[in-house]
């Protein structure tokens, strides 16, 4: 015999060990993760019904076994769809809008290791229903149940929701949890201002769809909400209890046909002892951004009404016109009524202003004798015209009120107007279907601008002879301003429009008075 041949004793004897030492390293400290059949998992004793202790194998039927159930609720102002696939709500349409819109929220749980047989998609079966609410259970092989409740109605637009981890075995389970949630839009929108929102380390962050579908996004810390913002509609997900939450992950899911965007929140992974259970509870809105329903529906999420710098004179304006809207019922209305409103409170100003405007035609004259005889030396007929100004007492820089006292209204309304929820779908008259849209017809931003010109025919602004240029620049402004008007809201060229008509009667009674 060779000397060199392998001892086939002594071989079996180290692959036994080996496999018996692996299969102990196993028993004592691996995750115990099963992939086999109920039937294979049963305790190894010959008569189970006489066992001690309920040691029933786990019964687990496959999800392809596992029928797919859908039940629907209708509440007010919106219709939600809840299926069996991913315990989820497969659909959430706003109902009172002339189009519904359609926020599929999907909010899924999904595990990050072997630890727990779950995925998004997992199937659940049916536990209860009533009138307002909804449980689904499911029982991973690992003997863990998972239960997953919804509640609807207790507020307006907010579902709450709640998961259960019940750990049925008699050994601890460690657990390592994603919270996820999606929604999408189709890319042909160009109304929607898709982003992401979220607060978090007591700061609030914003991405844009646009920054997201070059570059994902992390934040670490604990979120008090993560949201989608769709301009007109917000939908938020807020977890009760958020110390376990580690961090927040943003990213963009490519699509051909859609702006996909997808949160995760990621939990810790925690201990669950045998026999023992953890409750997480969220609280979900999905709805208009409307003050009234945002701030009941939980903390911060207000911040999400953002009206740029201008948010001072946007936010009081807004409630101004909603209290109007009470009592003319149609926010077109409410508008003019508006208007006629800022047009009393400023026309002390504007009255000023004009009333200088009428002064500087008089002392045109003596102006033009100083323009001619200081034309070779610009420092001092500016010095003179100053001197000229202050014993006629006139402030030249009074003709400019108007636009200033004008421009910061202006800015404050195009915010208020084109993201304030409130508006959105609200018709005025005739062809004017929705005030946060543009002018289907072009009329309303046309008579602004021919308005406009009126007003400056009426009263036209006193020119510098020095500068002639000046008096093109004012006259193109109107028509430079009707070409932006043609794709703002209808609701400002409406504004704009009425301004102009108020002020033209405000020039007539000017220029009458002195001209008498």
């Amino acid at each position: 015999m060779n000397q060199e041949a392998p001892d086939f004793k002594r071989l079996l004897l180290a692959v036994f060990l080996m496999t018996a030492l692996l299969m102990g390293y196993n028993a004592l400290f691996a995750p115990k993760v099963s992939k086999e059949l109920p039937s294979k998992e049963a305790a190894p004793t010959a008569e189970p019904i006489k066992a001690p202790a309920p040691k029933a194998p786990v019964t687990v039927v496959p999800d392809s076994k596992i029928p797919v159930v859908e039940k629907s609720f209708t509440q007010s102002g919106y219709k939600v769809t809840f299926t069996s696939e991913g315990a989820q709500a497969k659909s959430f349409v706003l109902t009172n809008y002339e189009t519904p819109i359609d926020l599929p929220p999907h909010w899924d749980i999904e595990s990050r290791d072997t630890g727990l047989t779950l995925f998004a998609q997992s199937r659940y079966k049916l536990a209860s229903s009533t009138d307002n609410s909804i449980t689904f259970k499911k029982r991973t092989p690992e003997n863990v149940e998972i239960t997953r409740s919804y509640q609807l109605g207790s507020k307006p637009f907010v579902i709450n929701q709640s998961v259960e981890f019940k750990n049925l075995s008699n050994s601890a389970q460690a657990l390592s949890l994603n919270w996820l949630t999606e929604t999408h839009e189709s890319k042909e929108s160009k109304e929607e201002q898709l982003a992401v929102t979220l607060r978090v380390s007591d700061e609030q962050k914003r991405i844009p769809f646009s920054d997201l579908a070059e570059k994902s996004e992390t934040f670490s810390g604990s979120p008090a909400y993560i949201a989608f913002d769709r301009r007109y509609f917000l939908m938020s997900l807020s977890p009760i209890d958020n110390a376990n939450i580690e961090s927040v992950h943003a990213s963009s899911i490519p699509s051909e046909h859609s702006k996909h965007l997808k949160l995760r929140m990621s939990e810790k992974t925690f201990i669950l002892p045998a026999k023992a259970s953890k409750t997480y509870t969220f609280s979900s809105y999905i709805g208009p951004k409307e003050s009234k329903y945002l701030q009941e529906a939980g903390p911060y999420l207000t911040e999400n009404l953002d009206y740029g710098w201008f948010g001072v004179l946007s936010r009081p304006l807004l409630w101004l016109l909603i209290w109007i809207n009470q009592w003319v019922m149609n926010f077109g209305i409410a508008i003019i009524l508006l208007t006629v409103l800022i047009k009393i409170l400023t026309f002390p100003l504007t009255q000023k202003s004009f009333a200088a405007q009428q002064q500087m035609k008089k002392i045109a004259p003596k102006l033009k004798e100083l323009q001619k005889k200081y034309a070779h030396d610009k420092a001092a007929l500016g010095q003179q015209q100053m001197a000229f100004y202050k014993e006629e007492g006139i402030n030249p820089m009074a003709g400019c009120l108007p636009i200033l006292i004008q421009m910061p209204v202006w800015f404050a309304l195009y915010q208020m107007l084109g993201n304030s929820a409130e508006l959105f779908e609200q018709p005025f008259f005739g062809w004017i279907t929705d005030l946060t849209r543009p002018d289907p017809y072009y009329i309303t931003p046309i008579l602004m601008g021919v308005s406009m010109m009126a007003s400056q025919w009426i009263m036209p602004p006193t020119i510098d002879e020095s500068q002639p240029q000046m008096k093109y620049v004012l006259w193109f402004m109107p028509i430079f301003l009707t070409f932006i008007m043609l794709n703002l809201p209808a609701g400002l060229s409406i504004y704009m429009l009425v301004n102009n008509l108020l002020t033209i009667g405000q020039q007539m009674y000017i220029k009458k008075r002195y001209e008498t």
